[in-house]
């Protein structure tokens, strides 16, 4: 451990901590233990900053030949926007999926039963009468046509909406500490070769054991 900050719950900018952390020598990775919006604005802060640590980077180019050094790194690059790419995409269905079910499963019957079927599978896909004050109005609007009980009703579309979303976001976060999981093992296990020595364009094998012997 190089360097500890801290941030208050109330703080909307930790860039002064983060810059204190990049500038102090021998950072070689950043960790963030926090709830709430402490981790988010840690992230964007950090991205702000053009903070970098490219140890996997020099991890993978350490572990070909100098002359395939073009292609690991690029390598790493593709397949890192690939797997952020495929990741987004299969949470993503995971989560809209499950937010459906959810939903669909916590409306009372009275709304199943008066609200048309499109209406509703619209709101199972898409969750913007929680955030959108016209989707609100839209919908409130839709149940008043059902009578004095169309206010309760209302609310209770709403409560659907929250559990639904809340039951998405908390399996999409298991599954995503599941592949956490994993891939922490996975990189324990990664075999560790130290940093050449020279450029001899060989096996990094022998590149790394240098010339001390003779």
């Amino acid at each position: 451990l190089v360097a500890n900050e801290t941030y208050g719950p109330k703080d909307t900018d930790i860039s002064p901590q983060l810059t204190k952390i990049k500038n102090t020598a021998g950072v070689q990775a950043v960790f963030v233990f926090g709830l709430g919006q402490g981790p988010a604005i840690v992230t964007k802060n950090y991205k702000q900053l053009g903070i970098t640590l490219p140890l996997y980077i020099i991890t993978v180019q350490n572990a070909v030949p100098y002359s395939m050094l073009g292609v690991a790194t690029s390598s790493t690059a593709f397949f890192r926007t690939l797997g952020g790419s495929v990741g987004l995409a299969v949470f993503g269905s995971i989560m809209n999926n499950r937010f459906a079910v959810e939903f669909m499963r916590g409306l009372p019957p009275a709304i199943s039963n008066n609200v048309p079927a499109a209406q509703l599978d619209s709101l199972s896909h898409n969750p913007q009468a929680l955030l959108s004050a016209d989707a609100q109005s839209q919908l409130k609007g839709l149940l008043g046509n059902l009578g004095p009980q169309g206010a309760a009703l209302f609310d209770q579309v709403l409560q659907a909406l929250r559990h639904g979303l809340q039951s998405a976001l908390s399996q999409v976060f298991l599954i995503a500490l599941a592949v956490l999981l994993v891939s922490l093992v996975i990189h324990l296990l990664i075999k560790e070769i130290p940093l050449r020595k020279q450029h001899s364009g060989g096996d990094p094998a022998v590149e790394n054991r240098g010339k001390g012997k003779g």
